[in-house]
Order: C-alpha cells, then sequence, then structure tokens
C-alpha cells in the first residue's frame, strides 16, 4: 500500500507520517513562536538593564538620605 505525493511514490509509513503533521497553520504558528521566543527574550533582557540600573540609583539615594 502507498501512494504519491507532489509526484513522488511513497509508502504507507511515510503516509502515516504526514497524515499525523499537525494542519499548516498550526506548523506557521509554532514556527512563529520559535522566531519570537529568542527576540522577546532579548526585548526583555534589554529593558532589564536600565530598570535594574534605576533600582540600584534609588537604593543608593536612600542609602545615602538616611545616612
Amino acid at each position: 500500500m502507498g501512494g504519491v505525493v507532489a509526484g513522488k511514490a511513497v509508502n504507507a509509513k511515510e503516509l502515516r507520517a504526514l497524515a499525523d503533521l499537525p494542519p499548516r497553520d498550526v506548523m506557521l504558528a509554532q514556527f512563529a513562536g520559535l522566531l519570537k521566543a529568542p527576540m522577546s527574550k532579548t526585548a526583555n533582557l534589554l529593558a532589564a538593564l536600565p530598570r535594574k540600573a534605576a533600582y540600584g540609583i534609588k537604593a543608593l539615594i536612600e542609602q545615602r538620605e538616611a545616612a
């Protein structure tokens, strides 16, 4: 048992593998998520740097005011 996909002969095992694939829109969404993750992490890291610096400066100011 087999079939033809895009002009190529495939066996039953290959057909089952194709049948188990998620729909195209799901695969595209998964791919977009893979691309987005590193960019989001980088953006969060870059946003955290000035925020942490501001917290540090604020703590230093409060410490000097208390002394």
